[in-house]
């Protein structure tokens, strides 16, 4: 009864493994998920796009002043 127990837990621990081969094909795909997952912005580059989007603004206000809509600055569009 002992040796078929402990064969049994043998059988178990052998369905629980992987091969070396299928281990690295596992992590090269968690590898490549990661790759297409979007990348959290640094401070600085939050700053910079902050920077842009208030440049931009600016522009689109002289640019609606420059040809008398002056009146639309300020409204934005979704």
């Amino acid at each position: 009864m002992e040796e078929n127990q402990q064969h049994q837990q043998e059988t178990d621990v052998q369905d629980e493994t992987v091969s070396k081969l299928e281990y690295d094909k596992i992590v090269a795909q968690l590898e490549e998920v990661k790759a297409k997952l979007p990348k959290e912005l640094s401070e600085e580059e939050k700053a910079l796009q902050a920077k842009q989007q208030e440049l931009w603004q600016k522009e689109v206000s002289l640019e609606l002043k420059s040809a008398g809509l002056d009146m639309f600055d300020g409204v934005t569009v979704k």
